[in-house]
């Protein structure tokens, strides 16, 4: 007797799987060969698994309730849970609080006067830009909210951008034959000397460079734990929460300040790749996507205090 093809029950079954690649890259975050490479692109879209998987299960039980759609939707939730820990809440209005935006502006395609627009009603006082080209550099010169500037444009993807309203001091540039352009700077706010990095990683298309994500990701968070002051890593990190990427930034102590709501492709979001780390001095007050400005990415965005602990004062 011939099969039926269950679409529903192989749309769960693929996309519990596809949920455990999640703890399965953690188990493999040390190897770097071609198999940890796979496992970890595959981890990267959990928001599909369970999206499609609860779909499927949903039809699934209609027609029976059964052990096994019950078992695979547990999977999902274990591959779900499997994102990286996102920093503690602050309560609004608790203090002074610092507000950073990301932005990829695709080689210079997004739509500039939408970006000021946006980050203006956030009344952003960091502002983290990739793919900066030499238009964009030049009308980017012209905002008046953000004096203080490190800007390097670029016809490729490796532009990138710190724009602040207030001073950036002790400003580095980072760029090897191995490793993108990073910023490193500080800045001067409500009486502490704050730590900014600015980052925007090779996209993981080939173990080598799925690799050197991981080592870039890494050598940021070990300068935010040496810097001895409040810091953040932004920028389009190519990486997504459950990607094991993100969790070598953990034993150095960075946190997601972003949440796990979509930013690529801006027109479908389907994964969350452009994020705001922070060490434990901060806390987050709030975060989120921003709209659709012309780009490829939506850009993100959070508001940050600093915990009370944090005594880092000039």
């Amino acid at each position: 007797m011939r099969m039926r093809f269950d679409a529903a029950a192989f749309g769960l079954g693929a996309s519990s799987v596809g949920a455990l690649s999640a703890p399965l890259t953690r188990l493999l975050s040390d190897e770097s060969g071609t198999f940890a490479w796979l496992v970890d692109l595959i981890a990267h879209w959990q928001w599909l698994y369970v999206v499609a998987g609860g779909v499927c299960a949903a039809v699934l039980l209609r027609r029976r309730p059964g052990v096994l759609v019950f078992l695979a939707t547990g999977l999902i939730g274990i591959g779900w849970s499997g994102a990286t820990t996102r920093a503690d809440s602050a309560t609004p209005g608790s203090g002074p609080a610092l507000t950073i935006a990301t932005a990829n502006l695709e080689l210079g395609q997004a739509r500039l006067d939408d970006l000021a627009h946006w980050i203006g009603d956030l009344g952003a006082d960091l502002v983290v830009l990739q793919e900066v080209s030499k238009e964009s550099a030049r009308r980017i010169a012209q905002w008046q909210d953000y004096p203080h500037q490190l800007v390097t444009a670029d016809e490729g993807p490796f532009g990138l951008a710190i724009l602040s309203r207030t001073p950036l001091t002790d400003s580095e540039a980072l760029e090897s034959l191995q490793q993108p352009l990073r910023y490193r700077g500080f800045i001067s706010w409500q009486g502490h000397r704050i730590g900014i990095s600015a980052i925007h990683p090779m996209p993981p298309i080939s173990p080598t460079y799925h690799q050197r994500r991981v080592e870039m990701l890494t050598e940021e968070a070990q300068w935010s734990q040496h810097v001895t002051a409040p810091s953040i890593v932004a920028g389009d990190l190519n990486s997504t929460p459950w990607s094991s990427a993100m969790a070598a930034v953990a034993p150095a102590g960075l946190l997601r300040a972003t949440g796990l709501r979509p930013t690529w492709p801006a027109v479908f979001p389907a994964i969350p790749i452009d994020h705001i780390l922070i060490n434990d001095a901060w806390q987050v007050v709030e975060s989120g996507v921003g709209p659709d400005i012309g780009s490829d990415h939506r850009p993100a965005f959070a508001v940050l205090s600093l915990r009370e602990q944090a005594t880092h004062a000039e």
